[in-house]
């Protein structure tokens, strides 16, 4: 079964915004406002090499009738293996780590709709110093059985498929970086067929392959989508010229570095009732004084408007 691909990677901070504001406007007026909005930013900013991005993973959501602990094992531990080959310079968060925050393991939802709520999200991942959130969902499994070979050759043969969901949330802008739901199928045998059919996991067994081919292929779009971000980080607190970052000595920061920092105050809302931040104008310039694990200070060089939520970037 071939992928389907809703929404590809997008490259840049401009992209991201167009596929997910599209729907609160139409036509080339929507694309050519948010560009810009865009490009007022990217004139003063520069991608930074030294430092380093966190992306926070969300527990393995399996919604699928096989509820064995190895089923989620395989997926997981092949998931995670291969966005540490694919991207070592990320510092992925992930579930089992000893510093994992509690916060990821319940994501906010919309209450009316119990849908995960993006701008939640975005919120939740400034408070953790988190530049994207990704979510990973078990879709489905289920069988398939095809009629193989020609004429009087044919043969029926069966199939089991597994689908999952990966999706990346850019704290910055609430925005999806990547929403890709993958596939695939294995040919198992009538009493797996019939199991799968059953949804009796007891008879569930050559699913494996599947599974961890799933979730090399999650793993590489991933990579792709997150090295394709720019690295940004957020204002914990402010008292008075004393400033409180939510990212320290993880994310690559050095002592007397400066970043600009910019505002986030606007917030637009589509048709369907999702609302987004838009990147606002530099609103000062900060250095960093100290540094610990987690959490940084800074003091203002200049201060238009630095608050909490406030976005942060190489200057």
């Amino acid at each position: 079964m071939n992928d389907s691909k809703p929404c590809r990677p997008m490259l840049g901070l401009a992209a991201a915004l167009c596929m997910a504001l599209f729907p609160l406007m139409s036509g080339c007026t929507a694309v050519s406002a948010v560009k810009e909005k865009t490009r007022e930013i990217a004139d003063v900013v520069t991608f930074s090499d030294h430092h380093i991005k966190k992306v926070g993973i969300a527990p393995f959501d399996n919604r699928t009738f096989i509820s064995s602990q190895d089923f989620e094992t395989i997926f997981h531990s092949r998931f995670i293996e291969t966005l540490a080959d694919e991207c070592p310079d990320v510092l992925w968060i992930k579930p089992g780590d000893a510093a994992y925050p509690p916060e990821l393991m319940e994501l906010p939802r919309e209450e009316l709709s119990g849908r995960l709520d993006n701008l939640g999200l975005a919120k939740l991942g400034k408070t953790l110093g988190l530049n994207t959130i990704v979510v990973v969902r078990a879709v489905e499994v289920d069988a398939e059985e095809k009629e193989k070979g020609i004429l009087f050759l044919r043969d029926t043969r069966y199939f089991g498929t597994a689908q999952i969901s990966v999706a990346a949330y850019n704290v910055g802008t609430g925005a999806k970086l990547l929403d890709e739901s993958l596939s695939r199928e294995a040919e198992v045998d009538g009493a797996e067929f019939d199991a799968i059919e059953a949804g009796d996991e007891s008879g569930v067994y050559e699913l494996s392959d599947v599974l961890e081919e799933l979730a090399v292929n999650a793993g590489e779009k991933l990579c792709k989508a997150v090295e394709a971000q720019r690295w940004e980080g957020y204002v914990h607190a402010v008292e008075g010229d004393r400033i409180t970052l939510s990212f320290g000595r993880e994310a690559g920061l050095r002592a007397g570095e400066v970043l600009a920092v910019y505002d986030e105050s606007e917030i637009l809302e589509n048709k369907f009732g999702q609302r987004f931040f838009i990147p606002g104008e530099k609103v000062g310039e900060i250095k960093i004084t100290e540094i610990f694990v987690g959490k940084a200070r800074a003091t203002a060089i200049s201060d238009n408007g630095i608050r909490p939520g406030s976005l942060v970037r190489p200057r």
